[in-house]
């Protein structure tokens, strides 16, 4: 009785002398982690080689950021392949946290099955976005045989419904990108739509493409899409051609001068995007701007009609050649290419008067 009593005793102070030193080593590798995670941006290739000493001594949390580093980077060359295989490390750690990510590792290598099961098991512990990650991953089709856009729309429109305020403007985003067939639910355009109104850029960026794509040019769109405009912090590439854009749905009367002034006040880097965008509304209106920039710069292009005469041609072709274009610009300046390649010389060069 006395040995047992014993026996009992030991095996008792062993389990908490057990205990305690698992939890002093988690403690450890924690406060490790911190440290690590400061150093990061300072010196993120010795944040790697630390991180990596932590995530081999088998600290799941550790193992989950190796997989973060990897997939974007962070210290190292970007490889998905090494992300996939710490991603797997963590999981298989009870690292509960990784099961996102490594579904979008998963999804970008191709194996889409694979990411539908990982965001399975997310969904069903409660991990955070694991539902919003699932319905954009159905709506991108990158599940593989599970993808199913229809089921990922009413997954998202229900988490909308219920105040996650990360769905809207992506959301709105895949219609932009005719992923969804348009309409938009009225009800994430007007979130979107208050959203950029109040301040927010790339929410206005996002609701005027929705509403500049819909063929509803009414004066109540088009004020609309006004407002948006001037939403500070808007790109200015982006803006320059929703302003030619809008100017031709408004005033087409006047769309050749109004372009021309929108093109005067452009910055040189977002100088090709917006002629180009006049191009593709009005190709005469484009030549109008050319014939002039072309005058400017001490190139006989004759009036500016917005007509491709002899003297016009000959201009063109005298300026190619002087940029080196001449590749691209003898396919003729209604070309795509060409128009693009003339665009990024004029931008680049100063007016002689």
């Amino acid at each position: 009785m006395r040995n047992s009593l014993l026996l009992a005793s030991v095996l008792v102070f062993s389990a908490g002398t057990c205990f305690a030193t698992d939890t002093a080593k988690l403690n450890d590798w924690r406060q490790q982690f911190d440290s690590i995670e400061a150093l990061q941006e300072a010196d993120p290739t010795e944040a790697f080689a630390q991180m990596e000493v932590l995530a081999n001594a088998g600290f799941p949390k550790a193992q989950d950021r190796m997989g973060y580093y990897y997939r974007f980077g962070v210290g190292t060359p970007r490889d998905l392949s090494q992300a996939k295989h710490w991603y797997e490390k963590a999981v298989a750690g009870a690292r509960d946290y990784a099961l996102g990510p490594l579904a979008r590792v998963e999804a970008e290598l191709g194996n889409g099955d694979a990411a539908y099961k990982y965001l399975v098991r997310g969904v069903a512990k409660n991990m955070p976005g694991t539902v919003r990650q699932m319905g954009f991953a159905h709506i991108d089709r990158t599940l593989g045989q599970f993808s199913d856009p229809s089921t990922g729309l009413t997954m998202l429109e229900d988490l909308a419904a219920a105040g996650d305020i990360k769905v809207a403007r992506p959301l709105l985003s895949r219609y932009n990108w005719r992923r969804l067939p348009f309409p938009a639910p009225i009800a994430i355009v007007e979130e979107v739509e208050a959203a950029g109104l109040a301040g927010s850029s790339r929410d206005a960026e996002t609701a005027l493409t929705y509403l500049t794509l819909l063929s509803d040019k009414s004066p109540e769109v088009t004020a609309r899409r006004a407002a948006l405009l001037q939403v500070p912090g808007i790109r200015g590439r982006f803006k320059s051609s929703e302003e030619i854009i809008l100017s031709h749905d408004t005033n087409s009367a006047d769309f050749r001068d109004n372009a021309a002034k929108i093109l005067s006040e452009t910055d040189p880097p977002d100088y090709a995007r917006a002629a180009f965008t006049v191009h593709q509304l009005d190709n005469n209106a484009f030549l109008m701007i050319l014939q002039t920039e072309l005058t400017k710069r001490g190139y006989n292009s004759g009036p500016s009609d917005g007509l491709l005469g002899a003297k016009t041609i000959k201009a063109i072709t005298h300026f190619c050649i002087d940029h080196e274009i001449l590749d691209v610009c003898k396919h003729g300046p209604r070309k795509s290419a060409a128009v693009k390649a003339i665009a990024a010389k004029i931008s680049e060069t100063s007016d002689l008067y």
